[in-house]
């Protein structure tokens, strides 16, 4: 009986020493994800429906090139960032999420600071016991570097065609002039 007494005892002090090392759950939570939002560069959003405010995690603000002190947690206000050009894809496909549909779409933006920057972004659509939405959550994903490097391989692949075809039309006039040369090479022959 003495041995169990002293091993629970042991163990309490083990958990209490343990306890005492580690942060609180919801602590390292949030820093886990603060960090995996930067090494991943995404950063979350949530919209509650009905009302006009959105919460922005840091990455979000870091994307666009912001602090949230010069953004404002309007519904509407990330419109701002949005090139013109893709502005109604994004319109759109909010309005299939307010109506309960999940949506992926890519899109551009321009920063804060006036950088173009391609961003993906998924967003769920939680609903209520109704079956109503109650909140949108988004994750938006800086895909600069993913879109440059495919730009410059389309751009690679149309240059290597190009190269090609001017290949071949010099391939096709080098023989043109070789018959020519040659076919004047030989009535000069015959002439001597």
């Amino acid at each position: 009986m003495v041995s169990v007494v002293a091993l629970e005892h042991l163990l309490n002090r083990i958990k209490l020493k343990e306890g005492a090392a580690l942060p609180e759950k919801d602590d390292w939570l949030i820093e886990n994800r603060r960090h995996a939002q930067e090494m991943m560069k995404t950063g979350t959003w949530t919209y509650v429906v009905g009302s006009d405010t959105v919460y922005f995690s840091d990455e979000y603000y870091r994307i666009l090139e912001t602090i949230p002190e010069q953004h404002q947690k309007k519904a509407d206000s990330y419109f701002q960032f949005v090139c013109p050009d893709d502005r109604e894809k994004l319109i759109t496909s909010r309005e299939a999420a307010l109506k309960g549909s999940d949506q992926e779409l890519e899109y551009r933006m321009i920063t804060a600071k006036g950088n173009i920057k391609y961003v993906r972004e998924k967003t769920r659509t939680l609903l209520d016991d109704a079956g109503q939405p109650q909140k949108i959550i988004g994750a938006l994903q800086d895909i600069t570097s993913e879109k440059i490097i495919e730009n410059s391989l389309i751009e690679l692949g149309e240059n290597l065609n190009l190269g090609q075809k001017v290949r071949a039309l010099a391939a096709g006039n080098t023989m043109r002039l070789k018959t020519k040369f040659s076919g004047r090479m030989k009535s000069i022959g015959s002439m001597i």
